[in-house]
């Protein structure tokens, strides 16, 4: 399947079908983590699938295009990812401190234990997502989708939820769907 979506999707980059370029973790990290947890140049997309601990602290990833890939534990403060299609990606225990992720689709991504202080995820859909544990203090969720996302255990102090949509999602003690003003 992957070998196909990059086929396809550099078939359509060379016929200018589209405007925003598809990037995959070795086109822009060009690192991988081995078994040791030694970064070092990536020998191919499916090898690259275990990224745990990747650091990607500060990069503009703007647009980047993962799908379903592990990067538990990487390393991603201050980064730039705007746009971002992470779907299904596991970034359980993830540093995103800072990071910049508005209008990223970041739908059913494991997000469990990540720590999200400081990271600005407004409208972003986080639909389905997993944030148990997570820490989104001073985090900004405004016009998140957050529908059916599981917040449990999350610590949400200072952190602005101000139109996001939380229907259907399980939210941590403390946090009342009345005070949320969500958008329908």
């Amino acid at each position: 399947m992957w070998i196909f979506a990059t086929l396809f999707s550099t078939a359509l980059a060379t016929e200018g079908l589209f405007e925003t370029p598809t990037y995959y973790f070795d086109d822009v990290a060009e690192q991988c983590v081995d078994e040791a947890g030694v970064l070092g140049t990536n020998p191919g997309l499916t090898e690259c699938g275990r990224s745990r601990g990747a650091n990607l602290q500060g990069r503009d990833l703007e647009d980047l295009s993962l799908r379903a890939i592990d990067l538990r534990a990487a390393r991603l403060d201050d980064a730039t990812m705007v746009g971002a299609e992470l779907t299904w990606v596991d970034l359980e225990r993830a540093k995103l401190r800072r990071t910049d992720l508005r209008h990223a689709a970041m739908m059913f991504a494991d997000l469990h234990g990540a720590d999200l202080r400081g990271a600005d995820l407004s409208y972003a859909d986080l639909t389905g997502a997993d944030l148990r544990g997570a820490d989104l203090r001073g985090a900004y969720l405004v016009g998140t989708r957050l529908v059916d996302a599981n917040l449990s255990g999350a610590r949400t102090g200072m952190t602005n939820m101000m139109g996001a949509n939380i229907l259907g999602a399980v939210l941590p003690k403390g946090v009342q769907r009345e005070r949320i003003n969500h958008w329908p």
